[in-house]
């Protein structure tokens, strides 16, 4: 949500520039190519699936 009300200002996950995957107890982030890796998104994962690089 924070992705897509950075860049689009509005909360929607079809707008974001990446989402999280459920794999068993596992999470994992995948960006499209649309991702300027802005890290808005990491500093707001409750899940800490998202680190900035």
């Amino acid at each position: 949500m924070v992705c897509s009300l950075t860049h689009d200002g509005a909360c929607g996950p079809s707008l974001a520039r990446v989402s999280v995957e459920a794999e068993g107890l596992r999470l994992r982030a995948e960006f499209n190519p649309e991702c300027d890796e802005c890290a808005a998104c990491a500093g707001h994962c409750p899940y800490g699936a998202i680190e900035e690089s």
